[in-house]
Protein backbone atom coordinates (compact mmCIF):
# COMPACT_ATOMS: atom_id res chain seq x y z
CA UNK A 1 0.00 0.00 0.00
CA UNK A 2 2.79 2.50 0.91
CA UNK A 3 4.99 1.63 -2.64
CA UNK A 4 1.19 2.15 -4.22
CA UNK A 5 0.91 5.84 -2.55
CA UNK A 6 4.64 6.61 -3.61
CA UNK A 7 3.99 5.97 -6.92
CA UNK A 8 0.81 7.99 -7.36
CA UNK A 9 2.63 11.20 -5.74
CA UNK A 10 5.03 10.57 -8.52
CA UNK A 11 2.97 10.09 -11.22
CA UNK A 12 0.63 12.91 -10.28
CA UNK A 13 2.91 15.39 -8.83
CA UNK A 14 -0.09 17.87 -8.22
CA UNK A 15 0.88 21.36 -6.98
CA UNK A 16 0.69 22.36 -3.04
CA UNK A 17 -2.00 24.70 -1.78
CA UNK A 18 0.35 27.30 -1.09
CA UNK A 19 1.14 26.85 -4.64
CA UNK A 20 -2.19 27.13 -6.10
CA UNK A 21 -2.44 30.46 -4.27
CA UNK A 22 0.52 32.02 -5.40
CA UNK A 23 -1.54 31.38 -9.35
CA UNK A 24 -4.65 31.30 -9.07
CA UNK A 25 -5.28 33.74 -5.93
CA UNK A 26 -2.40 36.40 -6.19
CA UNK A 27 -3.69 38.61 -3.98
CA UNK A 28 -3.69 36.26 -1.06
CA UNK A 29 0.06 36.59 -0.66
CA UNK A 30 0.25 40.04 -0.96
CA UNK A 31 -2.03 40.47 2.46
CA UNK A 32 -0.16 42.40 4.97
CA UNK A 33 3.06 42.69 2.89
CA UNK A 34 2.81 45.93 1.16
CA UNK A 35 0.38 49.11 1.27
CA UNK A 36 -2.40 49.38 -1.03
CA UNK A 37 -2.34 51.66 -4.23
CA UNK A 38 -4.85 54.37 -4.28
CA UNK A 39 -7.57 52.54 -6.92
CA UNK A 40 -7.53 49.86 -4.69
CA UNK A 41 -8.39 51.71 -1.97
CA UNK A 42 -11.41 53.50 -3.43
CA UNK A 43 -12.41 49.93 -4.24
CA UNK A 44 -13.01 49.75 -0.72
CA UNK A 45 -14.55 52.86 0.27
CA UNK A 46 -16.68 52.10 -2.62
CA UNK A 47 -17.96 48.81 -1.68
CA UNK A 48 -17.12 48.88 2.25
CA UNK A 49 -16.54 51.98 3.24
CA UNK A 50 -18.77 55.84 3.63
CA UNK A 51 -18.01 58.88 3.42
CA UNK A 52 -19.80 60.73 6.21
CA UNK A 53 -20.02 64.82 6.36
CA UNK A 54 -22.31 66.49 9.16
CA UNK A 55 -22.47 69.27 11.04
CA UNK A 56 -23.29 68.90 15.09
CA UNK A 57 -26.08 70.11 16.49
CA UNK A 58 -25.62 74.38 16.40
CA UNK A 59 -25.30 74.12 11.98
CA UNK A 60 -22.68 75.65 9.93
CA UNK A 61 -22.02 78.88 11.79
CA UNK A 62 -20.75 77.63 14.74
CA UNK A 63 -17.86 75.76 13.04
CA UNK A 64 -18.61 72.68 14.12
CA UNK A 65 -18.18 70.37 11.30
CA UNK A 66 -17.60 66.98 10.86
CA UNK A 67 -16.42 64.96 8.58
CA UNK A 68 -14.81 61.14 8.35
CA UNK A 69 -14.14 57.84 5.41
CA UNK A 70 -14.61 54.51 7.41
CA UNK A 71 -14.38 51.22 6.16
CA UNK A 72 -15.35 48.29 8.03
CA UNK A 73 -14.47 44.65 7.86
CA UNK A 74 -14.26 41.93 9.68
CA UNK A 75 -10.57 40.66 9.03
CA UNK A 76 -7.75 43.25 10.00
CA UNK A 77 -4.74 42.33 8.02
CA UNK A 78 -6.67 43.85 4.44
CA UNK A 79 -7.48 47.41 6.66
CA UNK A 80 -3.69 47.31 7.82
CA UNK A 81 -3.04 47.43 4.25
CA UNK A 82 -5.59 49.74 3.31
CA UNK A 83 -3.58 52.60 6.52
CA UNK A 84 -0.29 51.71 5.04
CA UNK A 85 -0.98 52.85 1.56
CA UNK A 86 -2.98 56.17 2.98
CA UNK A 87 -0.40 56.75 5.32
CA UNK A 88 2.42 56.19 2.23
CA UNK A 89 -0.06 58.79 0.28
CA UNK A 90 0.63 61.68 3.30
CA UNK A 91 -2.99 60.59 5.10
CA UNK A 92 -3.12 59.50 8.65
CA UNK A 93 -5.23 56.78 9.07
CA UNK A 94 -6.27 54.65 12.20
CA UNK A 95 -7.21 51.06 12.33
CA UNK A 96 -9.08 49.26 15.62
CA UNK A 97 -11.16 46.97 16.55
CA UNK A 98 -15.12 47.97 17.61
CA UNK A 99 -15.96 44.78 19.88
CA UNK A 100 -19.68 46.39 19.68
CA UNK A 101 -19.96 45.50 16.30
CA UNK A 102 -17.09 42.67 16.13
CA UNK A 103 -15.97 44.63 13.01
CA UNK A 104 -12.72 45.85 12.33
CA UNK A 105 -12.28 49.59 11.08
CA UNK A 106 -10.15 51.87 8.90
CA UNK A 107 -10.72 55.71 9.57
CA UNK A 108 -9.35 58.46 8.01
CA UNK A 109 -11.08 62.36 9.92
CA UNK A 110 -10.31 66.04 8.88
CA UNK A 111 -11.69 68.02 5.87
CA UNK A 112 -8.22 68.05 4.50
CA UNK A 113 -7.45 64.50 5.38
CA UNK A 114 -10.75 63.13 3.62
CA UNK A 115 -10.62 65.45 0.85
CA UNK A 116 -7.07 64.07 0.27
CA UNK A 117 -8.24 60.75 -0.13
CA UNK A 118 -11.33 61.49 -1.92
CA UNK A 119 -9.20 63.12 -4.69
CA UNK A 120 -6.51 60.10 -4.74
CA UNK A 121 -9.16 57.31 -4.80
CA UNK A 122 -12.11 58.67 -7.17
CA UNK A 123 -10.58 57.31 -10.22
CA UNK A 124 -12.59 53.70 -8.48
CA UNK A 125 -15.67 55.04 -7.36
CA UNK A 126 -18.15 53.75 -9.46
CA UNK A 127 -21.59 53.75 -7.44
CA UNK A 128 -23.98 56.98 -7.18
CA UNK A 129 -24.13 56.09 -3.38
CA UNK A 130 -20.54 56.77 -3.28
CA UNK A 131 -21.02 60.28 -5.37
CA UNK A 132 -24.14 61.15 -3.47
CA UNK A 133 -21.54 61.25 -0.22
CA UNK A 134 -18.81 63.16 -2.00
CA UNK A 135 -21.19 65.59 -3.38
CA UNK A 136 -22.52 66.20 0.35
CA UNK A 137 -19.31 66.16 1.53
CA UNK A 138 -17.89 69.43 -0.91
CA UNK A 139 -21.44 70.65 -0.24
CA UNK A 140 -21.12 71.06 3.32
CA UNK A 141 -17.44 71.65 3.00
CA UNK A 142 -18.61 75.44 0.99
CA UNK A 143 -20.74 76.19 4.23
CA UNK A 144 -17.30 76.02 5.98
CA UNK A 145 -13.93 78.57 6.57
CA UNK A 146 -11.78 75.81 4.54
CA UNK A 147 -13.98 76.28 1.70
CA UNK A 148 -11.65 78.62 -0.28
CA UNK A 149 -8.66 76.22 0.70
CA UNK A 150 -10.56 72.46 -0.63
CA UNK A 151 -11.63 74.20 -3.36
CA UNK A 152 -8.99 76.18 -4.33
CA UNK A 153 -6.62 72.87 -4.02
CA UNK A 154 -9.07 71.18 -6.35
CA UNK A 155 -8.79 73.92 -9.26
CA UNK A 156 -5.08 73.99 -9.08
CA UNK A 157 -4.16 70.28 -7.88
CA UNK A 158 -2.93 67.74 -10.92
CA UNK A 159 -3.94 64.62 -8.91
CA UNK A 160 -7.80 65.56 -8.49
CA UNK A 161 -9.55 63.32 -11.01
CA UNK A 162 -11.99 64.41 -13.21
CA UNK A 163 -15.17 62.78 -11.68
CA UNK A 164 -14.15 65.31 -8.44
CA UNK A 165 -14.65 68.11 -10.81
CA UNK A 166 -17.42 67.35 -12.17
CA UNK A 167 -18.91 66.51 -8.49
CA UNK A 168 -17.65 70.07 -7.81
CA UNK A 169 -18.75 71.77 -10.91
CA UNK A 170 -22.44 70.74 -10.17
CA UNK A 171 -22.68 72.22 -6.51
Amino acid sequence: MLATLEGTRNICSSPSIEDYLIQVMPHERRIGTSPMEARDRGNWIDTEGAISAYFLKSGPSTGSFRCSIHVVQNERAPLDQYAAGAIHDGVPCLVYFNSASHATHAYIQGIRNVDREIRLTCASIRTANKWRQIRRFYELVGATEHRRDILAGHQTSNDTCSGARRCLRNL
